[in-house]
């Protein structure tokens, strides 16, 4: 399945990954103000379904984006509500920073990236702790320091 996905990406995207335009009558869209890595970019992003996408950059890079996947036992795992996506396989924390923009956080495998409208900067962890039941994440982007994303979680911790 997800190499279906990823290749009605392929057919869908790749016009827009050269020059970041979309071909018409597709479920594409054209973004002016992405984020790579800090950088203000145009992209473009193509849905191959309602739970995955993909993204790709004037600059030439390109994302796949999952909201939902199937885990070992073949049973739905949905990601979205707790605030990650897998993006290219791995578990990615996201941000909707800016009104119109949502942000995933850089991994190993990928930089800080983001489509909408979005402002430059990038989008740093400031500290991550527990406090049972909850697990707290403040980031903050490039230097604003007038504008703080804090993400609340409620775990079940062992007694």
């Amino acid at each position: 399945m997800r190499s279906i996905s990823l290749l009605l990406f392929i057919l869908l995207a790749a016009p827009a990954s050269a020059d970041t335009k979309c071909v018409s009558g597709t479920r594409c869209h054209e973004y002016q103000k992405c984020i790579w890595n800090g950088q203000i970019d145009q992209c473009s992003k193509g849905s191959s379904s309602s739970v995955s996408f993909g993204i790709g950059f004037k600059s030439g890079d390109e994302v796949f984006v999952e909201w939902i996947y199937n885990d070992k036992a073949k049973k739905p795992v949905e990601l979205y509500d707790h605030g990650y996506a897998l993006v290219d396989g791995i578990e990615t924390k996201y941000w909707k920073t800016d009104p119109d923009c949502i942000e995933f956080e850089a991994t190993d495998q990928n930089p800080s990236f983001g489509f909408g409208e979005c402002s430059s900067g990038k989008l740093v962890n400031l500290f991550s702790c527990s406090l049972p039941p909850y697990d707290f994440t403040v980031l903050r982007k490039g230097n604003q320091d007038d504008k703080d994303w804090v993400s609340i979680k409620r775990r079940t911790y062992p007694d």
